[in-house]
């Protein structure tokens, strides 16, 4: 569970157990994770494309993808 505090007031962001479910069951996300992993992308979809040319800048952890600039 993800907490923000801000001027002493808590509140949850996002639950990541929740992140990391909707990305498990996500027929695109998985097929994203898979060419993160592997580094094949054939048979590429227009929805991942992005994340191929984005594809060294991306990484796995604890079942969700990242962005890293």
């Amino acid at each position: 569970r993800v907490i923000a505090a801000v001027e002493d007031f808590e509140r949850e962001i996002m639950d990541i157990s929740i992140v990391q479910q909707e990305t498990n069951d996500d027929p695109i996300m998985i097929k994203i994770k898979k060419g993160i992993q592997s580094g094949n992308w054939k048979e590429c979809t227009k929805a991942e494309e992005p994340f191929k040319r984005a594809n060294e800048a991306l990484t796995i952890e604890n079942g969700i993808i990242y962005f890293h600039t």
